[in-house]
């Protein structure tokens, strides 16, 4: 049996599945669905929250007011766009009478629309479990009323979306408030702008990463070579193993979402495995940071041995 949690350390972190929330509990998290691959989602704040950073704002930055369906944009690190929607799906509760959404994360490139994930709504007795973007009060336009969105933030260092929600029911009693729950969603797994982040998941057993805007702070990367080696060798890249080589067969794009297969039997008691893994551009070589008195300088590309995948 594989050992997770000695295993998946340094930048490396562990995805395992989780059951959804139960019919009568404020979406979260655990209702998140991937459509593609490599994307998590991470309660940022509290919940409930009552941050105005959670509620969001009924107005634009012109003072303007902002309608239901504005759905803000942002822009992620491959200059795509990106937005929430609520998408109406094929399926009803309680015989019909209420209509099933999902929140939807939309990414666009220009070409076309791509969901990478999703809230789906539940049915819960004469309720429907609902998450909307984070709506923070009713206000008057002219003789309707409309709710102000909240704003969409792209965390463009650490690539992540960060989503105000409102978890609520639809209908009567709802048993965690008339207004639900506000919170914080950040849906991980975009290209950061300089870091390799590396996800280790166990079936099947790979190491995964999005290619950064800049690798490493390079203009971009013609190859990578992943390294594993014992926890008790941190800091002593010497003796580092080679996991994969040279990979992808030509430059990749930015964004990418690349593999390396695990083969490693699991760890023995007490021990772990550590990956890192190294971008070499036009023969330059950069393989994260290290801090000597405060001051933060990257790693030694020469203490790291020749990658042959042995």
């Amino acid at each position: 049996m594989r050992t997770l949690l000695v295993r998946c350390v340094l930048g490396v972190v562990c995805v395992l599945p989780v059951a959804a929330s139960e019919p009568g509990q404020p979406i979260d998290c655990s209702d998140w669905v991937s459509v593609e691959p490599a994307y998590s989602c991470r309660q940022f704040s509290a919940m409930p929250c009552d941050s105005d950073f959670c509620l969001g704002s009924a107005y634009d930055l012109n003072g303007m007011p902002r309608d239901h369906a504005g759905n803000h944009r942002a822009v992620n690190n491959e200059g795509h766009l990106l937005m929430v929607r609520r998408a109406q799906t094929a399926e009803r509760c309680n015989g019909g009478e209420q209509i099933v959404m999902n929140l939807e994360v939309v990414r666009y490139d220009g070409v076309a629309e791509h969901t990478i994930g999703f809230f789906q709504d539940k049915c819960s007795g004469t309720n429907v479990d609902q998450a909307i973007p984070g709506f923070r009060e009713a206000i008057t336009i002219g003789a309707g009323d409309a709710l102000g969105a909240g704003t969409l933030l792209f965390d463009d260092k650490n690539g992540r979306l960060v989503i105000p929600i409102q978890s609520h029911c639809k209908g009567s009693p709802c048993p965690y408030g008339d207004n639900g729950v506000f919170w914080l969603a950040a849906i991980e797994g975009f290209a950061t702008t300089f870091d390799v982040l590396q996800t280790y998941t166990p079936h099947p057993a790979q190491v995964g990463f999005r290619v950064p805007y800049m690798p490493e702070g390079m203009a971009a990367a013609d190859s990578f070579d992943t390294y594993w080696g014992d926890l008790s060798t941190v800091g002593n890249w010497g003796q580092a193993h080679g996991l994969q080589c040279h990979y992808p067969a030509s430059p990749p794009a930015r964004g990418d979402y690349l593999t390396v297969a695990d083969p490693l039997p699991s760890p023995q008691p007490g021990h772990g495995y550590y990956y890192v893994t190294a971008a070499t551009y036009q023969g330059q070589t950069r393989y994260g940071r290290k801090t000597n008195g405060g001051r933060l300088s990257g790693r030694d590309p020469a203490q790291l041995p020749r990658c042959s995948g042995d």
